[in-house]
């Protein structure tokens, strides 16, 4: 895959908890957007996101490290809704 493709175009976003991040690059989100909107990097350009990277691949909160459960692939373009196990409802509408 090419490294600055959109996030809704590859299939490398997961969802865990309230969380939706990006299993390449580590960008996620709890609520808005950020880095997400932009191109995937292809891996992390920050600190951080190595961090956050590994502890969510693993069901870890990036900043807390509380454990969240197992990660659900999410499938980009799929416009199906996937409801979590804590009843978040994600809609995808790319």
């Amino acid at each position: 895959m090419e490294r600055n493709r959109n996030h809704k175009k590859i299939n490398t976003t997961y969802i865990l908890g309230s969380l939706h991040f990006c299993g390449r690059c580590g960008a996620y989100s709890g609520g808005r957007i950020g880095l997400l909107a932009d191109p995937c990097k292809g891996k992390p350009f920050t600190e951080h996101l190595k961090r956050s990277k590994v502890r969510l691949l693993v069901g870890l909160h990036p900043v807390t490290s509380a454990h969240l459960g197992d990660p659900l692939p999410f499938l980009p373009g799929s416009g199906k809704q996937i409801e979590d196990p804590l009843g978040v409802v994600l809609v995808e509408l790319g």
